[in-house]
Order: C-alpha cells, then structure tokens, then sequence
C-alpha cells in the first residue's frame, strides 16, 4: 500500500535525505520530497494507515522532536 504524508519541521534537504534513509529501513519504500513537505511511504499491505504513521512518526522524532508528518488528506 503507498500512502501520502504531510512532513514538516525538517530544515535542509541533507536532513531529509538522513530521515529518509532511517524511515525506508522499516518499510519497502520511503521517499521524501523536502521542498513539497511530503513523505510516501510504501508499507506492507498488513499494516494499517495508524501503524504506518506511528512508525514513521517515532522514527522522526527520535531523528528531531520538531518534525511531524500526519496523513495527507
């Protein structure tokens, strides 16, 4: 399944290719796009939508307490 998140609090794109790299390592896929705030994450058809975001979340957090990514609408 690929879903779309809204990222923000990530300040250069090296630091999103960083955060990147961290949150492709628990899914098949990850991919940010730094200058449209985005994040699409290919996971597992067995998680739900509310797994992958708490996954992606901790792992940002854990990188910056500043970065948030919420589902996009």
């Amino acid at each position: 399944m690929r879903l779309r998140f809204d990222i923000k609090g990530i300040d250069c794109p090296h630091c999103a290719l960083k955060l990147e790299k961290m949150i492709k390592d628990e899914f098949e896929n990850a991919v940010i796009n730094f200058a449209a705030s985005s994040l699409i994450i290919d996971a597992n058809d067995s998680l739900l939508e509310d797994d992958v975001l708490k996954i992606a979340s901790d792992i940002a957090v854990s990188f910056d307490s500043n970065v948030k990514i919420s589902l996009r609408d």
